[in-house]
């Protein structure tokens, strides 16, 4: 579905096409009678040819069908542009599809920060490795937050550096070791001591109520 600019520009396809229909291809069949929720139909050709698409490459031009039907309607102050051409779906349903694109960007937006957060990831496991190998031990062998904190703190002194300069921050990286920790065995303890105050055992609200009017409690011994 598209918005108003895409349809403006459909529309001044659709001008040429009716008047150029040789080399563009001829408007579609209405879909609906006169009065309809479908201002009219078209048939939306391909590009010239192979290699007039940056994008595209030839075998996707040749895999594309040669033109596409679509339809244009005029639904909440918009004009949409669509390939959905089944008459049962009338141009509110349109407009609700139209609405709810939002939810696709926020989708993709969560995918790349998804995505960006790996990427960081493997870059920082990746200098853990040239470091490694610069020191002569297992990349497991160095600490992650390590390399990360001076990776942070590198980033923001050096915008641009030299070999050398990377390779003194490999050193770096080397130096913060983690332990041999295969086997370990901890105490399940909980270190925190109980605090002197009571439990709460009302719902906050009334708890704040009975604070207001009749004071704290005393405290335990």
């Amino acid at each position: 579905i598209g918005s108003r600019t895409t349809s403006v520009r459909v529309r001044v396809a659709d001008h040429v096409c009716g008047s150029r229909s040789h080399r563009y291809g001829q408007p579609a069949e209405p879909l609906h009678p006169a009065g309809s929720a479908l201002l009219h139909s078209f048939s939306w050709p391909n590009p010239p040819g192979p290699g007039f698409l940056d994008w595209m490459s030839d075998d996707e031009y040749r895999a594309a069908p040669e033109t596409i039907i679509v339809r244009e309607c005029s639904t909440g102050g918009r004009i949409l542009v669509s390939t959905i051409c089944d008459p049962t779906i009338n141009k509110s349903e349109l407009g609700e599809l139209y609405q709810q694109r939002w939810h696709v960007e926020l989708d993709i937006r969560q995918i790349k920060e998804v995505w960006a957060t790996l990427l960081a990831y493997n870059l920082i496991r990746l200098m853990m490795a040239q470091s490694a190998i610069l020191a002569g031990v297992l990349p497991r062998n160095l600490s992650f937050k390590h390399c990360l904190q001076l990776w942070l703190a590198w980033r923001q002194q050096y915008q641009l550096a030299s070999d050398i300069a990377y390779r003194q921050l490999f050193q770096l990286m080397s130096e913060q070791r983690v332990g041999n920790r295969p086997g370990r065995t901890e105490p399940r303890a909980v270190k925190r001591r109980p605090k002197p105050h009571p439990l709460l055992t009302r719902p906050r609200h009334e708890a704040r109520q009975y604070v207001l009017k009749f004071g704290h409690p005393k405290k335990l011994k």
